[in-house]
């Protein structure tokens, strides 16, 4: 899979996921700025690793 596609199927996975995962976003904990720079940060690792693995696919 074509680099831009894995990223755009990436994202269209994280907003399937948390829309139907409500706990998935910890909103409550981002009204702390240093919380919310964390849940960033793994949401930003999460979507890399997930678009590398799905380029790795056909």
């Amino acid at each position: 899979m074509e680099s831009f596609d894995a990223s755009a199927k990436a994202d269209n996975l994280i907003v399937a996921l948390i829309s139907s995962q409500p706990n998935f976003w910890p909103s409550g904990t981002l009204i702390s700025e240093a919380n919310a720079r964390d849940a960033a940060r793994y949401l930003a690792a999460f979507r890399s690793t997930l678009a590398e693995e799905l380029q790795k696919q056909d």
